[in-house]
């Protein structure tokens, strides 16, 4: 069906190297959750990915964020 199980999939936060990322996105940095799930800020700012405003992150996270996401599947997880 080409579907996954949640439990199989990770997206992982990677901030972008460099004095000019966000001490709050350097600290994100390896920070993991499943698909639907948010990422949370240390300023307590939540983000679907960088750059969402979907659940109320401000400008103060957002504007020119070079963050991005990685996704990983296990698909060990998967064989039965």
């Amino acid at each position: 069906s080409g579907e996954l199980p949640k439990e199989a999939v990770t997206r992982e936060w990677r901030a972008t190297p460099g004095s000019r990322t966000r001490d709050t996105h350097a600290d994100m940095h390896g920070q993991k959750v499943k698909p639907g799930e948010a990422f949370v800020s240390p300023s307590g700012a939540r983000m679907l990915h960088p750059g969402d405003t979907s659940l109320g992150a401000g400008g103060d996270e957002i504007i020119q964020c070079r963050c991005t996401v990685r996704t990983r599947i296990d698909f060990t997880a998967m064989a039965t």
